[in-house]
């Protein structure tokens, strides 16, 4: 793939996804894993454009004091009267800017104890998928060397765990996890080559600090974006389920292009 950062769209080769399962199969350990909000969706937990919906009602049943039991925020003329009158007030950007989850989000919950107890309500709902539990497998055969994901749910981790008492013990990898409280850690799982690492860029849901408002997104802690880079350098991407809002996050891939061979397997 060649890539340039004036012309992106210039010169990119796409393959089909039988094709990319046999590159995949023939060596996985060259595959870094970026998952977005949408890869934990099959996992009941959900996406970011579900919880904008979710904050969008709660701002509108605010505002013009109409019962939360009275409207569907899924009916396309609920949704369609909830964007009209929150346009109206001028306290979110339009439907579809990259800063609308964060911007909705800190306008319904402006504390990050708040936002912090949302979240683990969230994820809490989850069961990891099938997709989860072969991600897991390859990571504890040391089939995928690193997963990075914007998600704070622990489901990677719980299928790790699952995927753990079915490989002999003298065979399998143990996990790093990092999250942007412990960047240490993913910054030296790099340096040393000790994979499989995961690094949550945004945080567990446990963590005492989380990336969700807009400030917070961009100002993407600097190590583990650092590492986010230098990975990037060195494997191809798989990205699974990642809309891309995040500047900070967007950025840092974008910087990786500026050195000779990065993405060397493509994205």
């Amino acid at each position: 793939m060649e890539k340039n950062r004036q012309g992106v769209g210039v010169g990119i080769s796409q393959i089909t996804g039988r094709q990319f399962a046999t590159k995949l199969a023939l060596r996985p350990e060259q595959f870094a894993w970026f998952l977005g909000a949408g890869a934990s969706a099959s996992a009941r937990i959900p996406t970011g454009y579900d919880m904008i919906t979710d904050f969008k009602a709660t701002l509108f049943c605010q505002g013009s004091g109409t019962p939360r039991r009275e409207i569907d925020p899924s009916d396309p003329m609920w949704k369609a009267r909830i964007d009209i009158f929150l346009s109206q007030q001028g306290s979110l950007p339009p439907t579809g800017d990259p800063t609308e989850y964060a911007r909705a989000f800190e306008a319904v919950y402006p504390s990050v104890e708040d936002r912090r107890t949302y979240i683990a309500q969230k994820v809490q709902q989850g069961v990891p998928s099938f997709a989860h539990r072969v991600l897991a497998c390859m990571l504890v055969t040391g089939s995928v060397p690193c997963v990075f994901t914007t998600n704070f749910d622990n489901l990677v981790e719980s299928a790790v765990t699952i995927a753990r008492s079915k490989v002999d013990p003298a065979k399998h990898k143990d996990m790093t996890v990092a999250a942007i409280d412990s960047a240490d850690r993913a910054a030296r799982c790099f340096r040393e080559n000790d994979w499989p690492l995961l690094a949550k860029i945004h945080g567990d849901f446990q963590s005492a600090d989380l990336k969700n408002t807009e400030q917070e997104l961009g100002e993407q802690d600097a190590r583990m974006r650092g590492v986010l880079e230098a990975c990037a350098q060195r494997f191809a991407l798989v990205v699974v389920g990642y809309s891309g809002r995040d500047a900070s996050v967007m950025n840092a891939l974008t910087d990786a292009l500026d050195v000779e061979g990065a993405y060397s397997g493509g994205i």
